[in-house]
C-alpha cells in the first residue's frame, strides 16, 4: 500500500487554484523535495469562474453568452472551456516514481489513461451508492445534447467542456458530470477535473448531479466517499497533510507570472 497525502478542502479564485495545482506537479517532480507520494486535493471557487483550455483563444469566450461577465483564468491542462461555480473540483498530483504501481504498467510519455479511469470510476461508484445512476461515457447511455448536435453538424468542436464528450467521460441522464484532463512533466502527473454539482447562472444549459440524481448529494459526502474509493482503486492509503513551505512560495511565485498575468490569459 503506497501512503497518499490528502489536503484540506480549500476554496481560492481562479489564479491561485491553478497555481496550487502547478506548484504540487512541479514539487512532486523534484526528487531534491523529498516529495514521494501522490497527492489528493478538493477545493472550490471563491467566485464563479470561466476557466480556458489552454489551447483556446480568448477571443472564442464570445461564443458562449451566460458565462461573458465571470472572473476568466486559462488552465494549463488543454480541452475546452469550464464554468467553474456549484461543483466539486479535485487535482490529482502522482510521482512518475509510483505511477507504475497505480496504473499497473511501466508508462511511457503521455497521457495515462487508466488513472483516467480509475479516478472516474470511483465517482461513479460513489455516486452510485448516493443514488445516482452515473456511467462511463458510450457503455450505457446516448448523447442527447442539442448543442452537442448542432457543434458536430457544424463541424465545430463545442467552446465548453461538458458539451464536449470523451471515452472516459462521466455522464447522467445522457449529461457529462465529470470532466478531467492531465498534464505530464519529468517527474511526476497531474490530473485535475470538475465533478458539476448543479446548473449555473453561467452556463444554465449544463445540469449537475442534484438537478439529475435521485437524491440530493453534498460536496462532503461526495468528497469524503470518493477519497476512500480512490485510495481503494490506486493502493493508496491517504494521510491528512498540508501543503508543504515550499509548494507555497512557488504557488505564490506561479500566480504573479504566469496565471495572473495577462499575457499567459491573452496568449491565444
Amino acid at each position: 500500500m503506497i501512503r497518499g497525502r490528502l489536503l484540506p478542502w480549500e476554496s481560492f479564485d481562479g489564479p491561485q487554484n491553478m497555481s496550487v495545482d502547478q506548484a504540487m506537479l512541479e514539487f512532486a517532480s523534484q526528487s531534491s523535495s523529498g516529495s514521494s507520494v501522490p497527492t489528493l486535493r478538493f477545493y472550490g471557487w471563491s467566485q464563479p469562474t470561466l476557466s480556458l483550455g489552454y489551447f483556446q483563444g480568448i477571443i472564442e469566450r464570445g461564443r458562449h453568452e451566460p458565462s461573458q461577465s465571470l472572473d476568466i483564468v486559462r488552465r494549463s491542462t488543454g480541452g475546452g472551456a469550464i464554468v467553474h461555480d456549484r461543483e466539486l473540483t479535485y487535482s490529482l498530483v502522482v510521482p512518475l516514481g509510483c505511477l507504475a504501481a497505480i496504473i499497473g504498467r511501466s508508462s511511457p510519455l503521455g497521457a495515462a489513461p487508466e488513472l483516467y479511469l480509475k479516478v472516474h470510476q470511483s465517482i461513479i461508484q460513489t455516486l452510485r451508492g448516493l443514488g445516482s445512476a452515473a456511467d462511463i461515457y458510450g457503455e450505457s447511455e446516448v448523447d442527447d445534447s442539442e448543442s452537442t448536435v448542432q457543434a458536430e453538424a457544424c463541424n465545430l468542436e463545442p467552446f465548453l467542456c461538458f458539451q464536449r464528450r470523451t471515452q472516459w467521460d462521466v455522464v447522467l441522464g445522457g449529461y457529462k458530470i465529470v470532466g478531467s484532463a492531465q498534464r505530464r512533466v519529468r517527474g511526476s502527473v497531474l490530473q485535475h477535473g470538475s465533478i458539476l454539482m448543479a446548473s449555473s447562472t453561467g452556463a444554465p444549459e449544463l445540469p449537475g448531479v442534484n438537478d439529475l440524481g435521485s437524491q440530493a448529494v453534498t460536496v462532503a459526502d461526495l468528497s469524503g466517499e470518493i477519497t476512500s474509493r480512490l485510495g481503494d482503486r490506486l493502493g493508496v492509503q491517504w494521510d491528512q497533510g498540508e501543503l508543504q513551505a515550499e509548494e507555497l512560495e512557488s504557488a505564490s511565485l506561479i500566480r504573479t507570472r504566469r496565471f495572473a498575468d495577462p499575457s499567459w490569459l491573452t496568449r491565444r
